[in-house]
């Protein structure tokens, strides 16, 4: 059932005559430019609205060959219903749709490169004053050089939206996933899912503007890598054993989490998020949280036996919020029946690897094993380490408290 937002830019479309008009596809699958699946016979093209039609179920392949020679249509607006897919084929040309005012997805997008040796780039290009995907958007490249798959939004001051599921995915050296947000002043708002595959290709970049999270998860996974001027995990959770950084030294990264913001370093266990080179700060505020895992009873192996932030640029910079333990693989909670446990550990939860400065800490509450012993964190050499400090046993205690009994009696002998 289509959503009530995209009905709503239906009726828009009716009503003001700013543009040709939608024109629809007749149903069930075929190619974009086959005339005879549209209604009317009419193909889309500059000024006009294709629309996937209200039933679902329906498939759209961007041409697999050539248009009359061509390889780039533009649109005035591409509507993909729920059900539908709009699926960039495997044609052996680059293929680009310019996509001019309206780009709202409530189906399936597939830009995705075939591993055929022959394919070349696929690009959506949007020029619109905000996306909103209520979809799922998937991106992946295959092959060798320039057989990339790319959604470019490229207006100044453009809010785009994503309130569904975007993943980006690639194989293959030299062909790039790419996701770019261009223009002055623009923003990206995620309240779904952002994931960014492991890959040395597969990106997305937000080149000095924000990216701004205020539900849902934004995943970042081993070589992949998202770039932004400003990185607000507002709600929701940032996670994943890649990195994020501005795009270079001009276009650096401020990154802060918000009060119902969770940093979450690895993906399924320990793992390491770094926070790159060209960053000015990593921030806390009060209500923050950083859900730290312990996967062995270790205090060496950051990433593998527990998970770490790498800070490779900027200030630490932290004014509230909590740090959340949680014992995975072969890690144990507190018990002072282990001894492990038995004796004062630490661990840097926060390498601040760079040259920037660190300062304030993160609360732990230790009610769950407060019989135990607690966890605190602190700064250390702009590092962030958290300690583990037993309670003594009660035998330690009185062997303790033995002791200053023995002290204090020979002072009042001396005395």
């Amino acid at each position: 059932m289509i959503s009530s937002k995209l009905s709503s830019f239906a009726v828009a479309i009716a009503l003001t005559g700013a543009v040709h008009g939608a024109i629809v596809w007749d149903s069930g699958d075929g190619n974009f430019n086959a005339a005879a699946k549209w209604v009317g016979g009419v193909v889309p093209g500059s000024g006009d609205v294709a629309d996937t039609n209200t039933t679902s179920d329906d498939t759209i392949s961007y041409p697999q060959s050539s248009n009359g020679g061509a390889s780039l249509y533009t649109l005035d607006g591409l509507l993909v219903r729920s059900g539908d897919n709009f699926n960039f084929s495997s044609g052996l040309t680059d293929l680009t749709l310019n996509v001019a005012t309206t780009l709202n997805n409530a189906g399936i997008i597939n830009i995705k490169n075939s591993s055929n040796t022959n394919s070349r780039r696929k690009v959506l290009s949007y020029a619109g004053t905000g996306m909103l995907n209520q979809g799922t958007v998937n991106l992946k490249a295959n092959g060798g050089s320039n057989r990339d798959a790319r959604l470019l939004l490229t207006s100044d001051g453009a809010h785009h939206i994503n309130e569904g599921a975007i993943a980006l995915q690639g194989a293959g050296t030299g062909a790039e996933t790419r996701l770019e947000v261009s223009g002055v002043a623009a923003l990206f708002e995620n309240k779904g899912t952002v994931t960014i595959d492991d890959s040395t290709d597969n990106f997305f970049r937000i080149t000095g503007n924000e990216y701004r999270q205020t539900s849902g998860t934004t995943t970042v996974n081993g070589s992949g890598r998202l770039y932004a001027g400003q990185m607000n995990i507002n709600a929701g959770m940032l996670t994943g054993s890649g990195q994020v950084t501005g795009s270079d030294a001009s276009n650096k990264l401020a990154a802060s989490i918000g009060a119902s913001g969770t940093i979450a370093p690895g993906a399924g266990g320990a793992g390491q998020l770094t926070v790159g080179l060209n960053t000015t700060s990593l921030g806390f505020v009060s209500g923050s949280t950083y859900a730290w895992q312990l996967a062995a009873l270790s205090t060496s192996g950051p990433g593998t036996n527990f998970d770490q932030i790498v800070q490779a640029g900027g200030d630490l910079a932290i004014a509230g919020g909590s740090l959340v333990p949680s014992f995975i693989g072969t890690a144990s909670a507190p018990s002072l029946a282990n001894a492990f446990w038995q004796s004062t550990q630490s661990w840097t939860v926060i390498d601040n690897s760079g040259a920037g400065v660190g300062s304030g800490a993160l609360s732990v509450n230790n009610s769950a094993w407060a019989s135990e012993g607690s966890f605190s964190t602190a700064i250390s050499t702009n590092d962030l380490v958290l300690t583990w400090n037993p309670i003594p046993e009660p035998a330690s205690a009185s062997l303790l408290m033995a002791g200053l009994t023995t002290m204090l009696a020979a002072r009042r002998r001396r005395a």
